[in-house]
C-alpha cells in the first residue's frame, strides 16, 4: 500500500505541490465525513446528561450544516487538484516517451513491439490518468479513517482501540495478499491485452491481403484465438480474486461484530456507559467501510502498478546515443571504416565495408535486393549502430555524437513516404518549423507540388489523413521532397525517391531532386539506374560486400555485376504483359 503511494509520489515529483494539496484536501474531507459521527456521540452524551435543549439542537444542527458544506468544498478542491495531477503526469510521460523513442534503434520498432508500444501509450496511460489518483484517494481515505477512528477509540477505551488495531493488522495482511495477487494477475492480463492489440494491428495493417484472399482465414483465426484467450484471462483474473476478497471483507465484518460485542460486554459489567457503548457499536460498522472498499481498489492498484511497470520497462530501454555528445561538424565527408553489421537473429548484412562519401559529391548505392544498400543508409543516419568498425561524419565517429547532432546534418526522402495526420502546411514545415510562409511555398514550388496543392479545397491548410492515404503516391513523394528542401541540410539521403513517380511527373520530380541535392553530400539508393548515371561514384553491393566501385561508364566497361544489372533494367523497361521476352 505504502509502496504504491511512494511510487505514485515519485511519478508526480514535477507536480509535487498539487499532489500534496490534493492529499491535504482528501484528508480534510475524510475528517468532515467522520465528524457527524462525533456529533452523534456528543448528542448521545447530551441525552445521557439530560442537557439537550432547543439552543443546543440549533447549535448542533448548524455545526452539521457547516461540516457538510466544508466537506463539499474540500471534496471539490481534492478532485480539482487530483485531476490536474493525473492528466499532467500523463502528458509529461507521453512527451518523455516520445523523446525517448527518437533515440532508440529502429530494431526496437519491429512488429514484436508495436502492440507493446501502442498498449502503453493508449491503454496504460489512459487507465493511469483515469484511475491512479482515485486509487490514491481511496488509500488516503482509508488511512485517514483509521487514524481518526482509533484516536476516538483510544479516547473511549484503550482495550477497544487495541482490539481494532489487531483487526486492522489481520485485514492488512489479507489486503497484501489481494494486492500481490492483483499485481501478478494484472501483469498477465496486461500482457494478454498487449497480444490482442498486436493481433488487431496485424489484422488492420494486412486488411487488403485478408480481403484479397478471403479463403485463407489464418489471420482471422489467429485473431479469434487471441480474443478467446483474452476473455479466458479476464475471467481467470476475476475468479482467482473472488476468494481473497471475500476473506478480506469477512475479517472486517467479524471485526465489527467483535467490537460491538466487547462494547456491550463492557457496558454490562459497568465499565462503559450505555451511550458510549451504542456509539462504539455504530462506529464499529462505520470505521471499516473505507477498508472494505479497498478490496475493489486493490484491483485498480494492481492494474495501475502493472501499467507503471510496463511504462518503466519501455522508458528504460537503452537509447542508442547514451554516450553521445552534441557535436557540430566542420565538413560533411562520410567515411565507412571496416564496418560490419547484422540485424538481430540474422546473419551479417554488411561485411568489412570501406568507403568514403566526399563532401559535395553524389554517391549511388546499387545492387540486388538484400545486398545492404538501405542498411548502409540507415547506418549513416544512425538509425542503427555498427557491430564493428566505425562510421565518421566530418571526422567524428557517429557513436560519439547524439542522434540529434547527426540528423541535424541530414535530410532524407524515403521510398515509403509517411505524412502525418495534419495539414499539408505542417507536413512541409516538419522540415523546418521556423520557416516563413514564403520559404515554405518556395520549397513547395521547387518540389513541383505547389500547383496541385492550390487546387485542393483549402490549399496548404487542407488536412490529410495519417500516412497521407488521401493523396496519390506521386503527390506524397513531392511533399516529402518539399520537406527535405525546406530543411536545407548539407547531407541528403535519397531512397529510390522517384519510384512512385509516373512518367508525366518524373521530369519535374527529377528537376526538384536536382535542386535539393545541389552542392550537397548525396547518398542515393537506386534501382532505376538511369537516374544515377551522373553520380560521382557508384558503389555496387552484393551479399553485404562492395564488389565494384567507380563511375557509370567505368563500371559498364568492367563487364561485372553493374553491367548485368544495367542490362536487366534496360530489358525490363521494354517488357509488356503477355509478351515473350526470351
Amino acid at each position: 500500500m505504502f509502496k504504491f503511494l511512494k511510487i505514485y509520489a515519485d511519478f508526480a515529483h514535477n507536480h509535487r505541490s498539487r499532489f500534496i494539496k490534493s492529499l491535504i484536501f482528501s484528508f480534510l474531507q475524510v475528517g468532515m465525513m467522520n465528524f457527524p459521527l462525533l456529533i452523534f456521540v456528543y448528542s448521545l452524551d447530551l441525552i445521557r446528561r439530560q442537557a439537550l435543549n432547543p439552543a443546543t439542537i440549533i447549535k448542533v444542527t448548524a455545526i452539521l450544516i457547516g461540516v457538510f458544506i466544508l466537506r463539499i468544498i474540500f471534496l471539490h478542491l481534492f478532485h480539482r487538484y487530483q485531476t490536474f495531477v493525473s492528466y499532467d503526469i500523463g502528458r509529461d510521460e507521453r512527451v518523455k516517451i516520445g523523446d525517448h523513442f527518437r533515440r532508440l534503434p529502429l530494431g526496437f520498432f519491429s512488429e514484436g513491439n508495436l502492440g507493446r508500444v501502442s498498449a502503453v501509450l493508449s491503454q496504460d496511460l489512459n487507465f493511469f490518468e483515469e484511475h491512479s489518483m482515485n486509487s490514491v484517494a481511496e488509500l488516503i481515505n482509508a488511512i485517514s479513517m483509521l487514524l481518526i477512528g482509533h484516536i476516538f477509540l483510544l479516547f473511549l477505551d484503550v482495550r477497544l482501540a487495541l482490539c481494532s488495531i489487531a483487526i486492522c493488522l489481520i485485514g492488512m495482511a489479507a489486503f497484501k495478499w489481494i494486492l500481490n495477487m492483483c499485481m501478478e494477475e494484472s501483469a498477465l492480463r496486461q500482457k494478454q491485452h498487449q497480444s490482442l492489440t498486436t493481433s488487431f494491428l496485424e489484422f488492420l495493417l494486412g486488411i487488403s491481403i485478408v480481403k484479397a484472399f478471403p479463403h485463407n482465414n489464418r489471420i482471422i483465426e489467429r485473431l479469434q484465438q487471441t480474443i478467446s484467450k483474452t476473455k479466458d484471462q479476464s475471467i481467470h483474473y476475476e475468479v482467482r480474486l473472488s476468494l481473497p476478497v471475500i476473506i478480506y471483507r469477512c475479517v472486517f465484518a467479524i471485526g465489527s461484530g467483535l467490537l460491538t460485542y466487547l462494547a456491550m460486554n463492557f457496558f454490562a459489567v459497568g465499565e462503559l456507559s450505555f451511550f458510549y457503548a451504542v456509539g462504539v457499536a455504530v462506529f464499529a460498522f462505520y470505521i471499516y467501510l473505507p477498508l472494505e472498499a479497498l478490496s475493489s481498489t486493490a484491483a485498480m492498484i494492481g492494474i495501475v502498478q502493472a501499467n507503471i511497470d510496463r511504462f518503466k520497462d519501455l522508458i528504460e530501454t537503452p537509447v542508442i546515443d547514451a554516450d553521445g555528445k552534441e557535436i557540430t561538424v566542420e565538413n560533411h565527408d562520410v567515411e565507412f571504416d571496416d564496418v560490419s553489421f547484422a540485424y538481430e537473429k540474422r546473419q551479417g548484412v554488411l561485411h568489412n565495408i570501406n568507403a568514403t562519401f566526399p563532401q559535395g559529391t553524389m554517391t549511388a548505392l546499387v545492387g540486388p535486393s538484400g545486398s545492404g544498400k538501405s542498411t548502409m543508409a540507415n547506418l549513416i543516419m544512425r538509425f542503427w549502430d555498427t557491430d564493428s568498425g566505425s562510421i565518421r561524419l566530418g571526422g567524428h565517429p557517429l557513436k560519439e555524437m547524439t542522434c540529434d547532432s547527426v540528423l541535424n546534418e541530414m535530410a532524407a526522402v524515403f521510398q515509403r513516404v509517411y505524412l502525418f495526420n495534419d495539414t499539408i502546411r505542417n507536413n512541409i514545415l516538419f522540415g523546418d518549423p521556423e520557416a516563413t510562409e514564403e520559404e515554405m511555398i518556395a520549397a513547395a514550388k521547387v518540389a513541383a507540388c505547389h500547383n496541385f496543392i492550390m487546387q485542393l479545397p483549402e490549399g496548404y491548410d487542407t488536412p490529410i489523413s495519417a500516412g497521407g492515404t488521401s493523396l496519390s503516391g506521386g503527390e506524397k513523394q513531392r511533399i516529402s521532397i518539399a520537406r527535405a528542401i525546406l530543411k536545407d541540410a548539407p547531407i541528403v539521403i535519397l531512397d529510390e525517391a522517384t519510384s512512385a513517380m509516373d512518367p508525366d511527373n518524373e521530369h519535374h520530380i527529377q528537376a526538384a531532386l536536382n535542386a535539393l541535392i545541389k552542392d550537397k553530400t548525396v547518398v542515393v539508393i537506386a534501382h532505376r539506374l538511369h537516374t544515377i548515371v551522373q553520380a560521382d561514384q557508384i558503389l555496387v553491393l552484393d551479399q553485404g560486400k562492395i564488389v565494384e566501385r567507380g563511375r557509370h561508364d567505368e563500371l559498364l566497361a568492367n563487364e561485372g555485376l553493374y553491367k548485368h544489372l544495367w542490362q536487366k533494367r534496360q530489358l525490363a523497361s521494354s517488357w509488356q504483359i503477355g509478351k515473350d521476352m526470351t
